[in-house]
């Protein structure tokens, strides 16, 4: 529901937001037998910091 600078869309309704900061790589994959997507992003925290791998549901 939201543009690229952040605005809603007229006319959309309002979702959760999450901004994204120095992503590396992402993977989207549907587990077998399963309606639901899963995702996984993988960051750099603070330019040579460790990597951080976060996953999802939905």
């Amino acid at each position: 529901a939201f543009d690229l600078e952040g605005r809603m869309r007229p006319g959309s309704s309002y979702q959760n937001r999450v901004v994204l900061d120095a992503v590396e790589a992402f993977h989207i994959t549907q587990p077998d037998g399963l309606p639901v997507l899963k995702l996984e992003l993988e960051q750099r925290l603070s330019g040579d910091g460790p990597f951080v791998r976060s996953s999802a549901f939905g």
